[in-house]
């Protein structure tokens, strides 16, 4: 919800319309660091702190069971981890490249739960979440990136598409689509009510 151009007050973080999603331009972003500190799915394996910067497209991650493969997989992107995985004073920073932008996202966990999302630029480093919520960093990263929490589980495996209902699976195939394809919807609907009540 922008409320003018440059600034959602709603949600206290800046939002300019030409860094909103369109659903069909090509998305890419790209990770250029993550840091996890205090990581309790980490902290079992003796870790308190991974550095990861990776150095080319594709890498290959090998480890024993146990050792926090999967844990460090399901915090590769901009989204805050889930509170309940952090220890105190526990953070995750990430810096992102996408669309010739960089930023860098951070969420730590002292007494408060509290959320960084800067964008780099020649001008210098601009606040976008300066109320440091997760609602605002959710929606930023949401709009800026076109990432959400329900897409992240289905990219990393928790959620399979081949589990989810006939309706759930539609629901993502029209999002994936790019296309608004409601009127199309509507008319299907209609036209199967009439027939059902036609039977």
């Amino acid at each position: 919800i922008v409320t003018d151009a440059n600034y959602d007050h709603s949600y206290k973080c800046k939002l300019k319309n030409s860094d909103c999603i369109n659903p069909n331009s090509e998305i890419a972003m790209r990770i250029l660091e993550l840091e996890l500190h205090r990581y309790k799915l980490l902290a079992f394996s003796a870790v308190e702190t991974i550095h990861y910067c990776p150095t080319e497209d594709t890498q290959i991650i090998i480890g024993t069971n146990g050792s926090g493969k999967s844990s460090l997989m399901n915090e590769l992107n901009p989204l805050p981890p889930v509170k309940t995985n952090m220890l105190e004073g526990g953070y995750k920073k990430v810096k992102v490249e996408h669309r010739g932008k960089t930023y860098t996202l951070s969420s730590k966990l002292d007494k408060h739960y509290k959320h960084s999302f800067i964008e780099h630029s020649e001008n210098g480093d601009i606040e976008l979440n300066e109320g440091g919520t997760g609602v605002a960093q959710k929606i930023m990263i949401e709009k800026i990136f076109g990432l959400t929490v329900e897409l992240m589980k289905l990219w990393v495996g928790r959620t399979r598409f081949t589990d989810l209902a006939p309706i759930k699976r539609r629901d993502w195939i029209l999002r994936f689509s790019g296309s608004d394809l409601d009127y199309a919807m509507r008319v299907f609907s209609a036209f199967k009510n009439e027939y059902s009540d036609a039977v």
